[in-house]
């Protein structure tokens, strides 16, 4: 309940007995519900909407490291290229190299309009259901942050 009002909600339970509970939480029309992969970099959780997602495949370690020292790296799945670009870099952390101890390496693929994107995260954590809503005036302008 104190995080449904932190969003400037409300939740309301009704019980009744023999028949159970009815809970309606109320958003403000600026907040949005939506699903979205959670992948990590170091110790960040980040967020990803499903919609803008094609599919994620899983990359062998050696094979990813191959990929990201070329020139222009890239990653060619069912036909569509797709630039490779490690999360991090995306967030403004260090990239590093990749986790020794992982054979395979997530790599969500991302469709925006014309633009097709291979994000490389240390893990996928899953799907979840997250609110969504604007960010302040401050950091509203920030590149990749919403």
């Amino acid at each position: 309940a104190n995080e449904v009002k932190k969003l400037g909600g409300s939740l309301l339970m009704e019980t009744q007995s023999g028949k159970g509970s009815r809970f309606m939480i109320r958003l403000p029309l600026s907040l949005s519900v939506g699903h979205a992969v959670i992948l990590r970099v170091g110790d960040e959780q980040y967020a990803l909407p499903m919609p803008t997602i094609e599919g994620v495949v899983r990359i062998p370690r050696e094979e990813l490291q191959q990929h990201l020292l070329s020139q222009e790296p890239s990653y060619l799945y069912g036909g569509y290229k797709y630039r490779l670009q490690h999360l991090a870099n995306f967030v403004g952390l260090d990239a590093g190299p990749l986790p020794e101890e992982e054979p395979t390496l997530p790599v969500v693929l991302v469709r925006a309009g014309e633009l097709s994107t291979g994000v490389v995260a240390e893990e996928m954590l899953g799907t979840r259901e997250i609110v969504v809503k604007p960010v302040g005036p401050q950091i509203a302008g920030i590149r990749g942050v919403s």
